[in-house]
């Protein structure tokens, strides 16, 4: 099975003005700019997009990212379908990209218990969306390393900063790895497939973390 888990950062184009007595409020979906997009394939942290001078990097990265996707058996994020997935269609029609696997997918509809390509963690442990949850909340319960100095809304302030692209890029690749351990756990303890084979994946996933990004990951 190939299974690609996602996520990006984002930060809102300068059309965005929030609202005087709402300075933090999130910005609509069409305002959002992604500046990181990370991504695993089978475990692996494949080479992430990182916004640069470069007007064709992202529909070129865009197209390599279907590419994956379109072959994927299961995409796995957290909140996926309400921000990751509908931002990167509006992107890939922006830029013209070749998105045209996605409309076939089967990922809107059903119960889960078909077997749905895509698994928004966040939608799927709350049944379908019922309760929000933030993703460090669970990864604290379920004891995998949370986030540290930064959360999505620090994203606009920390990329501006000297150093900033390249911490935005390993929170980013950070929050894909946690949602695959979530998505690990969940496979291990609700669906019927090898339990033992999930905790093997688990244990990989985890050392490859401590010798990429150190800290709470090295314990």
């Amino acid at each position: 099975m190939k299974t690609v888990v996602l996520d990006l950062e984002t930060i809102p184009d300068e059309s965005w003005t929030p609202p005087v007595d709402e300075p933090d409020k999130f910005s609509p979906i069409p305002h959002h700019i992604p500046v990181v997009i990370s991504y695993m394939v089978n475990g692996k942290l494949e080479e992430p997009y990182v916004r640069s001078a470069d007007a064709n990097a992202e529909k070129v990265f865009l197209e390599v990212l279907g590419a994956a996707l379109s072959t994927s058996d299961r995409i796995v994020t957290w909140n996926g379908r309400g921000f990751d997935m509908p931002l990167l269609n509006l992107r890939a029609m922006l830029h013209h990209a070749d998105w045209k696997f996605w409309p076939g997918k089967r990922h809107r509809f059903g119960n889960y218990k078909q077997d749905l390509v895509h698994y928004d963690m966040m939608d799927l442990i709350a049944d379908q969306g019922y309760v929000k949850m933030k993703l460090n909340d669970v990864c604290r319960l379920l004891r995998i390393p949370g986030k540290d100095d930064i959360d999505g809304s620090q994203v606009k302030r920390v990329w501006a900063e000297k150093g900033g692209p390249q911490r935005v890029k390993q929170y980013c690749e950070e929050d894909v790895v946690r949602t695959y351990l979530v998505y690990l756990r969940y496979v291990e303890t609700m669906t019927n497939a090898p339990s033992d084979k999930a905790r093997q994946l688990t244990e990989a996933v985890a050392k490859m973390a401590g010798e990429r990004f150190g800290g709470e990951w090295a314990k």
